[in-house]
């Protein structure tokens, strides 16, 4: 074997230990991706028959519903799912619940999506590998996803990559873990060659970036909520729109107001009518676990109000 060949052999097995790796050691990158880790069990969880809520939406959802409160209010006091992820929107939601739920054979009864202001629009930055690795599932999905969601060579790319590698989809977050602490001096060292190359950027808002990037970027529609909505239906569910408690009251855009009136989408709007003192918004945005208790309960309440007989 020739020496080129030799190197390109053990970077190849090079590779492939450290996609091994990461798939393992994944879920203590963050908490976050640890929580997606739990994506699977849903069909577990919101089996059929079983009368399951599954509750859909961001770090709004995963801090404003108590989910124990939420099923002893219910009738029966049904199993709760979460796919609560942070910084996603109805891109992630809607191929998520595709991918997770309607795919992997979940039937639950209810969907609670809790948004806030703009969370149920199209995002205007599409998170390619994010979506990839974590919420487009199966060959059909993935084809629609990279026609119609994805315009350029290199984010079509990034997409497969991320759908194949979690090493690649995961290289932002593994960079810092390699390189800023294994290697001594790098953070320094790479902040001086930024600066003296003119670009002022420093190690940790280019980690940052590599974490994001490529990002496709789009203009603001409906098209994701629609899929959502009609992918909910079609696993047998109940969609409920809640919007989500905040300091100051607000309410739906008007444009997804009336594609949430056309398509018949009960709408809980706690951000509009729900008033909770400052103090249950510690950070100023997210309620607290005694204001998620309070919200749960208000929202168990608009249910019942407005079940069928």
């Amino acid at each position: 074997m020739s020496a080129e060949r030799l190197i390109l052999c053990l970077l190849v097995a090079a590779l492939l230990a450290m996609e091994a790796v990461t798939r393992l050691a994944e879920p203590s990158l963050s908490k976050d991706i640890a929580h997606m880790h739990t994506f699977p069990q849903l069909a577990e969880t919101l089996a059929p028959g079983r009368a399951g809520v599954l509750v859909v939406g961001n770090s709004l959802a995963r801090c404003g519903i108590d989910p124990a409160t939420l099923s002893e209010g219910l009738p029966g006091h049904p199993p709760v799912g979460l796919m609560v992820p942070d910084a996603t929107a109805a891109i992630e939601w809607a191929w998520g619940y595709r991918r997770h739920v309607l795919q992997a054979g979940a039937r639950p009864d209810r969907v609670i999506i809790m948004t806030g202001r703009t969370h149920l629009e199209d995002p205007a930055v599409v998170q390619t590998p994010r979506l990839g690795a974590f919420f487009v599932g199966g060959a059909g999905d993935r084809l629609a996803f990279l026609r119609e969601e994805l315009d350029g060579f290199e984010e079509k790319a990034a997409f497969l990559l991320s759908s194949a590698s979690r090493l690649f989809a995961n290289r932002g977050r593994i960079q810092p873990l390699l390189f800023y602490h294994a290697v001594p001096g790098y953070e320094t060292a790479v902040n001086r060659i930024n600066i003296a190359a003119g670009g002022g950027v420093t190690p940790q808002a280019d980690a940052k970036a590599a974490d994001e990037a490529p990002l496709a970027t789009r203009s603001r529609t409906l098209r994701n909520v629609a899929r959502l909505i009609d992918a909910v239906r079609e696993s047998g569910a109940e969609p409920i729109v809640v919007t989500a408690p905040l300091p100051e009251r607000w309410s739906l855009p008007e444009p997804v107001a009336d594609l949430l009136r056309e398509r018949a989408v009960r709408v809980v709007p706690l951000g509009a009518e729900l008033a909770l003192p400052a103090e249950r918004f510690p950070d100023g945005y997210h309620l607290d676990p005694e204001g998620a208790r309070l919200a749960t309960e208000e929202l168990v309440r608009r249910i019942g109000e407005a079940a069928p007989e």
